[in-house]
């Protein structure tokens, strides 16, 4: 299954930290945790490029149950 068609993050990760998501997303992406949430969740990650960037997969598996 597509990285683009898979919920936001693998099941499990209730360790995951908003710092640990904020600081990929500014070291990888140039954007906030933030501004990266707002993008996942409108759907702008969706694109082929998207899903081959594992730039992107990284930062998607970062992100904790609680902010799915």
């Amino acid at each position: 299954m597509s990285l683009c068609r898979m919920s936001p993050t693998p099941s499990g990760n209730d360790n995951g930290s908003v710092e640990a998501l904020d600081e990929a997303a500014r070291h990888y992406l140039n954007m906030s945790a933030e501004e990266f949430l707002r993008q996942w969740k409108a759907g702008h990650f969706r694109g082929r490029r998207a899903c081959s960037d594992p730039r992107i997969a990284y930062v998607a598996s970062l992100i904790p149950d609680s902010m799915r």
